[in-house]
């Protein structure tokens, strides 16, 4: 297995290209991550979560994961409560 080297990551990684790297971006987020993304402490986000305010978490065992596609959708919708989040991507009306 080759193992990469710090300077080749910074000079374009795999490819061998100079210039800008691709940044993979998780597709699931942790709460302190979904929070940092939305703008906002993991204090006002756990917050929120209790109170039903944001998309409803991915369950994992004990992990609860956010899925960044639905957090960006979420905000691009003006972040309505769970409850009316979730009837819009049932196809309800708002």
């Amino acid at each position: 297995m080759a193992t990469l080297r710090t300077d080749e990551c910074d000079a374009g990684g795999i490819s061998g290209r100079r210039g800008p790297s691709l940044q993979l971006q998780p597709l699931l987020l942790a709460a302190p991550e979904a929070a940092r993304v939305c703008g906002m402490s993991e204090r006002t986000w756990r917050r929120l979560d209790r109170s039903g305010q944001i998309p409803r978490p991915l369950s994992f065992g004990r992990r609860r994961l956010w899925s960044r596609a639905e957090l960006e959708g979420w905000v691009a919708a003006r972040t309505p409560s769970r409850e009316e989040w979730e009837r819009q991507a049932r196809g309800g009306t708002t």
